[in-house]
């Protein structure tokens, strides 16, 4: 094309739409109380400032907190959406190209929870005119210190062994015992071995 030229039409430049989200521990491991705490960002990955509504759907693959509060709120509406599963809306927003919006999460765990880790996961609804999805979904995990102190797992093993002992009427046995719970037994150990003849 020339310049003046109206026969000609140059190609519309194509806006570029896409969020990205991350979602970050705020520390390495969860409280002694079992208080689990991330951070989630929505990002305008895009080239122009999106003004509408955003939906971050968050969820917990192991296992559901007994509770999960989430901020700021406002601008940020959020509540139970299934088992371990919460949903975020915000009904407005103006995120100009390259700016984010955060969500804190704040997850209570059962007494009961088993696992050495808590795993959250968050994801944001795509936006019209949005292609690339793949990065709308982020995930991230936190140790888990077992509130109640977890839970003994004691095993116990027997060994026998010594040919000259046996030949000569006697047996020497090894009886050792493992812990491969998550917490030391609270009381004594006592065992009990009867031999049989």
């Amino acid at each position: 094309c020339k310049r003046g030229d109206r026969e000609c039409n140059p190609p519309e430049i194509q806006k570029k739409v896409d969020l990205r989200i991350t979602k970050d521990p705020r520390t390495v491991a969860c409280s002694a109380a079992g208080v689990c705490e991330y951070d989630i960002r929505v990002y305008n990955n895009g080239d122009e400032t999106y003004s509408g509504p955003l939906t971050v759907i968050d969820n917990y693959p192991g296992g559901a907190p007994t509770s999960s509060t989430f901020g700021p709120s406002p601008p940020w509406t959020c509540g139970p959406n299934g088992p371990g599963q919460f949903r975020c809306d915000n009904a407005g927003i103006s995120l100009p190209a390259g700016a984010s919006t955060p969500i804190v999460v704040k997850a209570v765990m059962p007494a009961n929870y088993r696992p050495d880790t808590v795993e959250n996961c968050a994801e944001v609804k795509g936006i019209p005119g949005e292609v690339d999805l793949a990065n709308n979904k982020a995930c991230a995990t936190e140790r888990f210190r077992h509130p109640n102190g977890g839970q003994p797992g004691l095993r116990i093993t027997k060994v026998c062994g010594g040919d000259a002992l046996v030949r000569a009427g006697m047996v020497s046995c090894r009886i050792p015992i493992s812990n491969a719970g998550t917490a030391a037994p609270t009381g004594p150990v006592r065992v009990s071995d009867a031999a049989a003849l």
